[in-house]
Protein backbone atom coordinates (compact mmCIF):
# COMPACT_ATOMS: atom_id res chain seq x y z
CA UNK A 1 0.00 0.00 0.00
CA UNK A 2 1.92 2.83 -1.25
CA UNK A 3 -0.85 5.48 -0.19
CA UNK A 4 -3.47 5.15 2.51
CA UNK A 5 -6.42 3.20 1.49
CA UNK A 6 -5.40 2.42 -1.95
CA UNK A 7 -5.55 -0.79 -3.93
CA UNK A 8 -2.90 -3.53 -3.30
CA UNK A 9 -2.83 -6.14 -6.51
CA UNK A 10 -2.78 -9.31 -5.25
CA UNK A 11 -4.47 -12.50 -5.87
CA UNK A 12 -5.51 -13.56 -2.75
CA UNK A 13 -8.47 -15.33 -1.44
CA UNK A 14 -9.19 -11.65 0.29
CA UNK A 15 -9.01 -10.30 -2.72
CA UNK A 16 -11.19 -12.53 -4.88
CA UNK A 17 -14.02 -12.34 -2.37
CA UNK A 18 -17.11 -11.13 -3.87
CA UNK A 19 -17.11 -7.03 -3.26
CA UNK A 20 -20.93 -7.34 -2.48
CA UNK A 21 -19.72 -9.66 0.42
CA UNK A 22 -17.52 -7.52 1.86
CA UNK A 23 -19.04 -4.11 1.48
CA UNK A 24 -22.43 -6.54 3.76
CA UNK A 25 -19.96 -6.97 6.45
CA UNK A 26 -18.31 -3.43 6.64
CA UNK A 27 -21.34 -1.95 8.20
CA UNK A 28 -21.85 -5.12 10.78
CA UNK A 29 -18.81 -3.39 12.48
CA UNK A 30 -20.59 0.34 13.33
CA UNK A 31 -24.01 -0.54 12.96
CA UNK A 32 -23.95 -3.85 15.33
CA UNK A 33 -26.42 -3.10 18.54
CA UNK A 34 -24.28 -4.68 20.93
CA UNK A 35 -25.60 -5.52 24.33
CA UNK A 36 -23.32 -4.26 26.44
CA UNK A 37 -19.80 -2.70 26.98
CA UNK A 38 -18.18 -5.71 27.55
CA UNK A 39 -19.56 -7.31 24.71
CA UNK A 40 -18.91 -4.68 22.40
CA UNK A 41 -14.94 -4.77 24.19
CA UNK A 42 -14.43 -8.20 23.12
CA UNK A 43 -16.34 -7.70 19.46
CA UNK A 44 -13.86 -5.30 19.00
CA UNK A 45 -11.26 -6.94 19.81
CA UNK A 46 -12.09 -10.25 17.90
CA UNK A 47 -13.11 -8.07 14.61
CA UNK A 48 -9.22 -6.64 15.02
CA UNK A 49 -7.94 -9.90 15.12
CA UNK A 50 -9.53 -10.54 12.33
CA UNK A 51 -8.77 -7.48 10.30
CA UNK A 52 -5.08 -8.41 10.68
CA UNK A 53 -5.88 -11.58 9.75
CA UNK A 54 -7.39 -10.77 6.51
CA UNK A 55 -4.66 -8.42 6.14
CA UNK A 56 -1.57 -10.78 6.46
CA UNK A 57 -3.97 -13.30 4.09
CA UNK A 58 -3.80 -10.47 1.36
CA UNK A 59 -0.17 -9.64 1.38
CA UNK A 60 -0.33 -6.60 3.83
CA UNK A 61 1.18 -5.93 7.00
CA UNK A 62 -1.66 -4.98 9.31
CA UNK A 63 0.01 -1.80 10.46
CA UNK A 64 -0.49 -0.18 7.34
CA UNK A 65 -3.64 -0.15 7.21
CA UNK A 66 -3.44 2.52 9.59
CA UNK A 67 -1.99 4.63 7.38
CA UNK A 68 -3.06 8.18 7.60
CA UNK A 69 -5.04 8.05 10.88
CA UNK A 70 -2.65 10.28 12.62
CA UNK A 71 -4.79 13.24 12.22
CA UNK A 72 -8.16 11.25 12.88
CA UNK A 73 -6.19 9.78 16.30
CA UNK A 74 -5.27 13.73 17.68
CA UNK A 75 -8.88 14.42 17.07
CA UNK A 76 -10.01 11.35 19.11
CA UNK A 77 -7.35 12.28 21.50
CA UNK A 78 -9.13 15.76 21.89
CA UNK A 79 -12.66 14.28 22.01
CA UNK A 80 -11.50 11.96 24.85
CA UNK A 81 -9.70 14.91 26.53
CA UNK A 82 -13.19 16.91 26.03
CA UNK A 83 -15.31 13.78 27.48
CA UNK A 84 -13.13 13.18 30.43
CA UNK A 85 -12.82 16.63 31.56
CA UNK A 86 -17.07 17.14 31.18
CA UNK A 87 -16.95 14.42 33.75
CA UNK A 88 -18.70 11.30 31.42
CA UNK A 89 -17.35 7.64 31.22
CA UNK A 90 -13.74 7.39 30.07
CA UNK A 91 -14.86 3.54 29.15
CA UNK A 92 -17.41 4.47 27.06
CA UNK A 93 -14.42 7.06 25.35
CA UNK A 94 -11.81 4.41 25.00
CA UNK A 95 -14.72 2.19 23.14
CA UNK A 96 -16.15 4.64 20.66
CA UNK A 97 -12.17 5.49 20.07
CA UNK A 98 -11.63 1.62 19.26
CA UNK A 99 -14.65 1.43 17.00
CA UNK A 100 -13.79 4.01 14.86
CA UNK A 101 -9.99 2.90 14.37
CA UNK A 102 -11.18 -1.09 13.75
CA UNK A 103 -13.86 0.83 10.70
CA UNK A 104 -10.98 3.11 9.70
CA UNK A 105 -8.64 -0.16 9.30
CA UNK A 106 -11.81 -2.47 7.91
CA UNK A 107 -12.66 0.65 5.30
CA UNK A 108 -8.70 0.56 4.46
CA UNK A 109 -8.54 -3.61 3.91
CA UNK A 110 -11.93 -3.29 1.78
CA UNK A 111 -10.14 -0.57 -0.59
CA UNK A 112 -6.87 -2.09 -0.50
CA UNK A 113 -8.04 -5.35 -1.96
CA UNK A 114 -11.46 -4.07 -4.38
CA UNK A 115 -10.85 -2.06 -6.89
CA UNK A 116 -13.67 0.90 -7.73
CA UNK A 117 -14.95 -1.34 -10.34
CA UNK A 118 -15.64 -4.26 -7.62
CA UNK A 119 -17.17 -1.55 -5.24
CA UNK A 120 -19.39 0.09 -7.77
CA UNK A 121 -20.60 -3.47 -9.11
CA UNK A 122 -21.16 -4.89 -5.30
CA UNK A 123 -22.89 -1.37 -4.80
CA UNK A 124 -25.35 -1.87 -7.90
CA UNK A 125 -26.54 -5.23 -6.65
CA UNK A 126 -27.29 -4.11 -3.04
CA UNK A 127 -29.45 -1.02 -5.29
CA UNK A 128 -31.17 -3.11 -7.52
CA UNK A 129 -32.21 -5.75 -4.39
CA UNK A 130 -33.28 -3.03 -2.80
CA UNK A 131 -34.94 -1.16 -5.40
CA UNK A 132 -36.64 -4.71 -6.66
CA UNK A 133 -39.74 -4.27 -5.12
CA UNK A 134 -40.50 -1.05 -7.28
CA UNK A 135 -39.68 -2.10 -10.41
CA UNK A 136 -36.95 -0.61 -10.65
CA UNK A 137 -33.98 -2.45 -12.80
CA UNK A 138 -31.26 0.56 -13.56
CA UNK A 139 -29.19 0.85 -10.45
CA UNK A 140 -28.71 5.34 -10.33
CA UNK A 141 -28.05 5.64 -6.91
CA UNK A 142 -24.96 3.06 -6.26
CA UNK A 143 -23.27 5.38 -9.16
CA UNK A 144 -22.94 8.12 -6.97
CA UNK A 145 -22.02 6.34 -3.41
CA UNK A 146 -19.10 4.65 -5.53
CA UNK A 147 -17.70 8.16 -6.57
CA UNK A 148 -18.19 9.58 -3.10
CA UNK A 149 -16.27 6.54 -2.00
CA UNK A 150 -13.39 6.96 -4.17
CA UNK A 151 -12.75 10.44 -2.77
CA UNK A 152 -11.60 8.93 0.46
CA UNK A 153 -8.28 7.25 -1.27
CA UNK A 154 -7.85 10.13 -3.74
CA UNK A 155 -7.59 12.66 -0.92
CA UNK A 156 -4.98 10.75 0.68
CA UNK A 157 -3.08 10.10 -3.24
CA UNK A 158 -3.45 14.38 -2.98
CA UNK A 159 -2.71 14.99 0.49
CA UNK A 160 0.71 12.12 -0.02
CA UNK A 161 1.50 14.29 -3.07
CA UNK A 162 1.18 17.53 -1.58
CA UNK A 163 3.37 16.58 1.45
CA UNK A 164 6.16 15.43 -0.64
CA UNK A 165 6.03 18.50 -2.61
CA UNK A 166 6.35 20.36 0.58
CA UNK A 167 8.99 18.21 2.02
CA UNK A 168 11.09 18.73 -1.57
CA UNK A 169 10.34 22.74 -0.86
CA UNK A 170 12.15 22.72 2.55
CA UNK A 171 8.48 23.13 4.10
CA UNK A 172 8.55 21.52 8.06
CA UNK A 173 6.25 19.43 9.37
CA UNK A 174 4.76 21.66 11.95
CA UNK A 175 0.63 22.71 12.31
CA UNK A 176 1.24 25.64 9.45
CA UNK A 177 1.98 22.91 6.98
CA UNK A 178 -0.81 20.67 7.78
CA UNK A 179 -2.73 23.91 7.21
CA UNK A 180 -1.12 24.14 4.03
CA UNK A 181 -1.59 20.81 3.14
CA UNK A 182 -5.10 20.54 4.11
CA UNK A 183 -6.14 23.74 1.68
CA UNK A 184 -3.94 22.30 -0.83
CA UNK A 185 -5.49 18.66 -0.90
CA UNK A 186 -9.19 20.08 -0.98
CA UNK A 187 -8.48 22.75 -4.01
CA UNK A 188 -7.16 19.66 -5.85
CA UNK A 189 -10.22 17.23 -4.83
CA UNK A 190 -12.59 20.08 -5.72
CA UNK A 191 -11.23 20.70 -9.56
CA UNK A 192 -11.44 16.53 -9.84
CA UNK A 193 -15.13 16.61 -8.24
CA UNK A 194 -15.86 18.87 -11.61
CA UNK A 195 -13.62 17.16 -14.08
CA UNK A 196 -15.45 13.61 -12.79
CA UNK A 197 -18.80 15.85 -13.06
CA UNK A 198 -18.15 16.67 -16.87
CA UNK A 199 -16.75 13.31 -17.33
CA UNK A 200 -20.30 11.98 -16.41
CA UNK A 201 -22.14 14.59 -18.04
CA UNK A 202 -20.40 13.84 -21.58
CA UNK A 203 -21.07 10.01 -20.87
CA UNK A 204 -25.39 10.98 -20.26
CA UNK A 205 -24.87 10.52 -16.91
CA UNK A 206 -26.34 13.74 -15.65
Amino acid sequence: MKTPWSYHPGKSVIHRAPALLKLALCPLVVLFPYPSERVMAAALAFTALLVAAAALAAGIRPWHLLRGIRGLAITLCAIMLLRTASGQDLKTGILFCALVVVSFALGALLFATSTMTELCGGLGKIELFLRAPFGRKRPRVSLAVALMLSFIPRFFTLWEDASLACEGRGKKAGFGRTKLLLALAVERLMHNAADTALALENRGYL
